[in-house]
C-alpha cells in the first residue's frame, strides 16, 4: 500500500481516526440537555452557533431542503461535533449543514458530541470534514488553506500532512487564494476549473485569459497551447526590440568614430569584445602623430574638468 493510499484510507476513516474521538456519555448539569442512546447528548439548538472559521460560505438551497426532508424522516443520524466556548454556548466544528437543516425544521434539540478542540484543530477538522464531502467551491477551499497558512502559520508541508493532500495541490490552491477579489469572483461566477485556474494564477493577464477561456470554451490543454504560443510571440517581440536597439547603438558609435576622425584626424574604432554582445567593446585609437594625440587628450581632459 502506497503512502497516498494510507492517506486516503486515513481520511476515509473520518475524524474519529484523526483525533482519537470516541462517542462518550457526557454529563451536563444543564437541565435542558438530554442523554440519548447513541452516546451523544442532545442540547437546545439555540445554544449552538456556527463556526466563524467555517470554510464553506455558500449552501445550496435545494440540497438543504433535501437534507431537511431526510432529517424529518430519519432524524439526525450523525451527531454534530461541537466545542464549548462559553458557559451556555457551543460552537460547531463539523455539521453545519445538519444544524441549518434542523433549524429549517424548527427542531428544539439536536444530538451533539462535545469535543475540547483547540482553535487550530477545530478549524482543521472543519476543513477535513468539508473536503471529504467534496462540496466546497474552488475558492472556498483555496481560502481555507490560506487561512491555515496565515492565521496558524502552517507551512505547505504541514498543511499537506494535516489534510492528506499533495503539497503541489496546496501550493496551487494558495496561489489561487492570493488572486484579487475581482478574479476570484469571476472564477466563482463562471465555475472555472482548478486545472485552468492553477495555470493562470500568478500571471499578469489572468483575467484577460479567463475571459478568453469562457468565450472560446478552452480546455486545459488548449489553454496551455495558447499560452505557449503567446509566450513565444512575446519572446520574439523582445528579441526584435533588442536587435533594433542594438542597430541604433552601432549607428551612434559609427558617428562618434567619424566625428573623431574629422576633428582630430585620428582614427578611433570600437571593437566588440564578444560577438554575442556587440554593446561590450574595446576602444582602439590609431595615430601617427604625437602632437595630434596630445591635442585629443587635452580636449578630453579639459572636458572632464
Amino acid at each position: 500500500m502506497t503512502e497516498n493510499d494510507n492517506k486516503n484510507q486515513r481520511l476515509g476513516m473520518g475524524l474519529n481516526a484523526l483525533f482519537g474521538m470516541q462517542k462518550i456519555n457526557q454529563e451536563d448539569s444543564n437541565k435542558s440537555s438530554n442523554q440519548n442512546q447513541s452516546g451523544a447528548i442532545e442540547i437546545l439548538i439555540n445554544k449552538i452557533i456556527p463556526n466563524i472559521n467555517q470554510p464553506r460560505k455558500s449552501f445550496d438551497t435545494q440540497e438543504m431542503m433535501n437534507l431537511a426532508e431526510s432529517i424529518k424522516e430519519n432524524g439526525i443520524l450523525q451527531p454534530i461535533l461541537v466545542q464549548k466556548i462559553d458557559e451556555d454556548k457551543y460552537e460547531i466544528i463539523t455539521g453545519e449543514r445538519r444544524f441549518r437543516a434542523a433549524k429549517l425544521l424548527n427542531l428544539e434539540f439536536v444530538p451533539v458530541i462535545i469535543k475540547d478542540f483547540i482553535k487550530e484543530k477545530g478549524f482543521i477538522a472543519s476543513i477535513i470534514e468539508n473536503i471529504q464531502r467534496s462540496d466546497l467551491t474552488l475558492i472556498e477551499e483555496a481560502n481555507a488553506y490560506l487561512q491555515l497558512q496565515s492565521e496558524f502559520n502552517l507551512t505547505q508541508n504541514e498543511i499537506s500532512h494535516k489534510v492528506g493532500k499533495h503539497r503541489s495541490h496546496i501550493a496551487n490552491m494558495l496561489r489561487i487564494a492570493n488572486l484579487s477579489d475581482e478574479i476570484k469572483n469571476f472564477i466563482i461566477e463562471h465555475d472555472i476549473s482548478i486545472g485552468i485556474a492553477k495555470i493562470l494564477a500568478g500571471r499578469q493577464d489572468v483575467l484577460e485569459l479567463l475571459k478568453l477561456c469562457i468565450k472560446k470554451s478552452l480546455t486545459v490543454r488548449q489553454l496551455e497551447e495558447y499560452i505557449k504560443t503567446l509566450n513565444n510571440k512575446q519572446s520574439n517581440k523582445t528579441k526584435n526590440f533588442s536587435h533594433s536597439m542594438n542597430q541604433e547603438f552601432l549607428s551612434k558609435l559609427k558617428l562618434i568614430e567619424d566625428d573623431f576622425e574629422s576633428k582630430f584626424n585620428i582614427k578611433i574604432r570600437f571593437i566588440p569584445k564578444n560577438e554575442n554582445n556587440s554593446s561590450n567593446k574595446d576602444v582602439c585609437i590609431s595615430f601617427n602623430n604625437e602632437e595630434k594625440l596630445e591635442t585629443l587628450l587635452r580636449v578630453l581632459f579639459n572636458n572632464n574638468e
